[in-house]
């Protein structure tokens, strides 16, 4: 009997710890603790920004070139002979002042013919000598004995002249023998330095062979080629005929020596006679003084032949210009403004020049404007931004500016003609009580107009007839005659944390007005709510890959925007007008081409409170545009429908639960 016992409690054990567990299950299930629904939160990108001052932007340009000498020599044998005896300083790189003995060559035949040339002006002398005493003989000769006039060769004229001749060839023989002895040694005919050495002790030269190559170390210089766009820039010595004194610009040559960068000034003296037939280009000459002096830097290399050099030239000033960093420039004359109420604006400009840390615009920013500097992926015009790592003043300045336009925007809402409504802002979460709210001027509060005004029938009258589609079903009501609340979003209204913001003094004053009265669930009211949420605008989308430079027959954004707006506008319960400013909400968005790959964001926007409901990404390529089109206007059209799902909730007192609005950023 036992055994049997055992049996049946070992068949039901499973089935009992299932029973258990089920039921602990269940309990669980029943008595787990309320989820919070927290209304997500979109928050602005964050860009960086940098603020336009106007200022004097001294221009420059960059060239490089190689360092060359500006005086370079090669010296010769002027005569025949065995070199006997070179200068230490006679190697390669070897540096010697000017009249220094370089070379010496054997100079006794030179001696010799030195000895023979002043033996053959003695003789030369000596017959000249004899000559002008028989001249002289001859002559008084001629006086004592002879009539008429005497004969030249009587008078030993011819023997004279030719004694004469032979003095003065003697003389030239000394002078040129004198002169190969001193050609004898060769001498350095300016200070400098030696390139290249041919010759050495013991090898028989003879005239005219190349003995060294040198160069002068008093300037060095360097040939810099200058494109023509870069030479407006500048102010060259252009080398006109007949002037002298020309403008000569400073430049700055930089070089890589030991891992270190050195720099010397020089400045540019003149230009080349032609211009290069090939590459087009002006070639400037930089003229260095003194490359070979140590300088006040004991650790900076000389300028030596044959280093590159980068070089930057100085050039004009520009007058009145932005100088912004590079990455603000968007293509090439584009770049993102920041509006004051931290919006973005593309704004084009006029770009002077740009280079890989700059960009030099001038014309198209004013002073204190923000230009975006940081990356953003398919920026719009008018999203809404929100600055990083800002200046700390930057900001002051532009919260004291918000603080004194903030009079003139405060002002009576009445004013535009809009009839004021006694409901609470959603976003407050604010529990309906008797109380009346604290510290509110009656006086302040707009004046609500009549139930039965004129004014208040002229706007339900004026109300189109599609708007009835979203007023066919009431509100259920509660128990005591209100609009049913959610009690759960209600208490998570109640627990999440006030959110701190500026209020506007009559915004006060009408809450205080119109809280304690009891919110009343007209026709009117809800088509006044149904109203203000319909209208809604689609702003043209941005096309950021230039559809006709990229080789489209059509605009892509004219193509897309009109594709949105058709199927909006057949969408019951929207009406799409054609400016933003009285719209409740704004489509938007931008294009982006990779090759034929395209890429459509779309955002759809609350225009109160600059709130993104929902944002889409739409990807397809340029054959199968009219796909593309179809997809991007159905996403939207969803879009639209869901918030207007959640409008209407919320207009017939559904709560923060009802129908919640889109921030998915989900990508099709």
């Amino acid at each position: 009997m036992k055994r049997l016992h055992l049996r049946i409690l070992q068949a039901l054990l499973p089935l009992i710890i299932l029973a258990a567990a089920g039921f602990i299950a269940l309990t669980m299930y029943w008595n787990r603790p309320p989820v919070e629904t927290l209304a997500p939160v979109v928050t602005p990108p964050g860009v960086r920004v940098h603020e336009v001052a106007l200022t004097d932007a001294p221009l420059t340009v960059m060239s490089q070139g190689t360092v060359r000498p500006r005086t370079e020599s090669q010296l010769v044998s002027e005569i025949d002979g065995r070199v006997i005896w070179v200068a230490p300083s006679f190697v390669e790189g070897g540096f010697f002042e000017a009249d220094d003995v370089l070379v010496r060559i054997d100079p006794f035949d030179y001696e010799q013919q030195l000895v023979s040339a002043r033996s053959q002006l003695a003789q030369a002398r000596l017959r000249l000598a004899e000559e002008e005493a028989e001249a002289e003989v001859a002559q008084r000769e001629w006086e004592t004995l002879g009539r008429g006039d005497p004969r030249e060769l009587a008078l030993r004229k011819p023997q004279l002249d030719d004694a004469r001749a032979a003095v003065a060839a003697a003389e030239a023989g000394v002078e040129r023998a004198v002169r190969d002895l001193q050609r004898a040694e060769i001498i350095a005919p300016y200070a400098g330095r030696m390139r290249a050495k041919n010759v050495d002790i013991g090898q028989y030269v003879r005239r005219g062979d190349s003995v060294a190559t040198v160069y002068a170390v008093d300037f060095a210089e360097i040939r810099l080629p200058l494109p023509d766009d870069e030479l407006a820039y500048l102010d060259l010595p252009l080398s006109y005929r007949g002037v002298e004194q020309q403008a000569q610009p400073q430049v700055t040559l930089r070089a890589t020596f030991a891992g270190q960068t050195h720099s010397w000034n020089g400045r540019i003296v003149r230009t080349e006679s032609e211009i290069d037939s090939v590459s087009r280009m002006v070639h400037a000459v930089a003229e260095v003084a003194d490359p070979y002096a140590q300088g006040a830097n004991p650790d900076r290399p000389p300028l030596a032949v044959g280093m590159y050099v980068e070089a930057e030239i100085s050039g004009r000033t520009a007058r009145g210009v932005a100088v912004l960093p590079r990455e603000a420039l968007r293509g090439r004359d584009r770049m993102l403004v920041v509006t004051p109420d931290d919006r973005l604006e593309f704004r084009t400009v006029d770009v002077l020049r740009t280079s890989a840390e700059s960009a030099i615009v001038e014309t198209g920013l004013v002073a204190g404007e923000l230009v975006v500097v940081s990356p953003l992926d398919a920026p719009t015009d008018g999203m809404l931004v929100q600055l990083a790592a800002a200046d700390p003043a930057l900001l002051a300045r532009r919260n004291g500016a918000a603080m004194d336009a903030r009079p003139a925007s405060s002002a009576d809402p009445s004013a535009d003609g809009a009839a004021p409504v006694a409901v609470t802002a959603p976003d407050r979460a604010e529990p309906a009580t008797g109380a009346a709210a604290p510290t509110a001027a009656p006086a302040a509060a707009p004046a609500a107009p009549a139930e039965g005004s004129d004014q208040e029938s002229a706007r339900v009258e004026a109300l189109p007839q599609w708007l009835e589609a979203i007023l066919d079903e009431t509100p259920p009501a509660g128990a005591n005659g209100r609009p049913a609340r959610n009690e759960r979003a209600s208490a998570s209204a109640r627990e999440a944390p006030s959110v701190d913001r500026s209020v506007d003094p009559g915004e006060v004053a009408a809450r205080a007005e119109t809280v304690p009265a009891a919110p009343r669930d007209t026709a009117r009211d809800r088509r006044r709510a149904a109203a203000s949420i319909s209208a809604l605008s689609v702003l043209p989308f941005d096309d950021l890959s230039s559809g006709r430079e990229a080789g489209l027959d059509v605009d892509l954004g004219v193509v897309i925007t009109e594709a949105v707006t058709a199927r909006l506008a057949a969408l019951p319960g929207v009406g799409v007008i054609a400016g933003g400013d009285d719209a409740m909400w704004v489509v938007g968005g931008g294009i982006q081409r990779i090759g034929s790959m395209l890429r459509v964001t779309a955002r759809l926007t609350d225009a109160r409170n600059g709130a993104v409901i929902s944002a889409v990404k739409v990807d397809g390529t340029v054959e199968a545009l009219a796909d593309l089109q179809e997809r991007v206007a159905d996403a939207m059209a969803d879009s639209v429908r869901d918030a207007l799902a959640s409008e209407a909730g919320r207009a017939s007192g559904g709560g923060a639960d009802a129908a919640a609005p889109r921030r998915d950023g989900g990508q099709a």
